[in-house]
C-alpha cells in the first residue's frame, strides 16, 4: 500500500528529507526528539509534533554536513529552534 502522507504527516516529512544531503535528517531527528519530549510533558499536543518538526524544517539554513561537529551544531540549534517554538505557545 501507498502511505497516506495526508493521515501521517510526519512520515512524509521523513520521505522528504531521507535522501537530503544537506542538515535537515539532522533538524528533522533533533526537533522531533524535542517535540515528543514536549507532548509527553503535556506542553504541546499531539498534532502540533509535525507542526514543530516542519517549522523547525523550514527555518534551518540547508548547510552541508562535513563532520561530526557540523552534526553536532545543526543539532544543537535545532533543539533550541524547537524549544523556542514550544515557548513561544505556552
Amino acid at each position: 500500500f501507498e502511505p497516506d502522507f495526508k493521515k501521517f504527516p510526519g512520515l512524509k516529512l521523513g520521505w522528504e528529507v531521507l535522501d537530503s544531503s544537506d542538515c535537515s535528517p539532522v533538524v528533522l531527528n533533533a526537533s522531533n526528539e524535542i517535540a515528543v519530549d514536549a507532548f509527553l510533558k503535556q506542553q504541546i499536543g499531539f498534532t502540533e509534533i509535525t507542526q514543530l518538526v516542519s517549522d523547525c524544517l523550514n527555518q534551518s539554513a540547508r548547510q552541508p554536513i562535513s563532520s561530526i561537529d557540523d552534526v553536532l551544531a545543526v543539532d544543537r540549534m535545532s533543539r533550541q529552534t524547537a524549544e523556542i517554538w514550544i515557548t513561544e505557545r505556552l
